[in-house]
This record gives C-alpha cells, sequence and structure tokens, in this order.
C-alpha cells in the first residue's frame, strides 16, 4: 500500500500508513523505508522524509 500511495503522489497517504504502522507496533524494515525514500526523493521531498515525526 505504501508503493501504491507513493506511486499516487499521495504523501498525505503515505504519512497515515506510517503512523499506523507506529500505532500497531508493526516494524519498519529495508523496504519499507527505501519506498519512503525513492517515493519522496522523486518528487524533491527528501528533506521531509528526514525530518523527525510528530509523534
Amino acid at each position: 500500500m505504501l508503493y501504491i500511495a507513493g506511486e499516487a503522489r499521495s504523501f498525505g497517504i503515505m504519512e497515515e500508513l506510517m503512523y499506523e504502522m507506529d500505532k500497531e507496533m508493526y516494524p519498519k524494515d529495508i523496504k519499507t523505508w527505501t519506498i519512503l525514500i525513492a517515493s519522496m526523493g522523486r518528487q524533491g521531498r527528501l528533506a521531509r522524509c528526514c525530518l523527525p515525526s510528530k509523534q
């Protein structure tokens, strides 16, 4: 789902999915971070990806 949201450039949905992963204690692995960084990097939003989350 994270990959699909990234391809659709739905960064709000990507952030919601990451929040839900934290909430449900689902571990973020290398694939999760690769999808996030690649999707945001293609749109020039890499700095946003690297900022600390609101949590």
